[in-house]
């Protein structure tokens, strides 16, 4: 029962950070490691999922898109992971690169949570 009570306590805190739009904060209560390892994951598996609505992926090509693609993935991902775009996703649901003219994330707003 702690464990959940702590748990649910630094949600509400992360919560209240990004209602302030405090980046700092927001970052010291993430774990930037597991998310950086979660957002490579899903470009990857994102990324092979659309090639293979074009055409089939070979086990070899899967492999090298792996093995390259996460050094282009991790990029991106470092990317996203600033203190400002962190604060941006968590708020709004997504992050706007208007240099690039890219959105990026689909998710529901951390803000609404209660």
């Amino acid at each position: 029962m702690v464990y959940a009570g702590s748990a649910f306590v630094s949600a509400l805190d992360l919560v209240s950070a990004v209602r302030s739009g405090d980046a700092a904060q927001v970052m010291a209560r993430t774990d930037l490691p597991r998310v950086r390892y979660s957002l490579l994951d899903q470009i990857m598996s994102t990324y092979l999922d659309r090639v293979a609505q074009k055409r089939p992926v070979r086990p070899l090509e899967r492999i090298a898109i792996n093995a390259f693609g996460a050094t282009i993935a991790d990029d991106l991902a470092i990317k996203l992971m600033t203190p400002e775009n962190l604060s941006a996703l968590l708020k709004s649901g997504t992050v706007r690169n208007g240099a690039e003219n890219i959105t990026f994330g689909t998710m529901s707003s951390l803000v609404a949570w209660r």
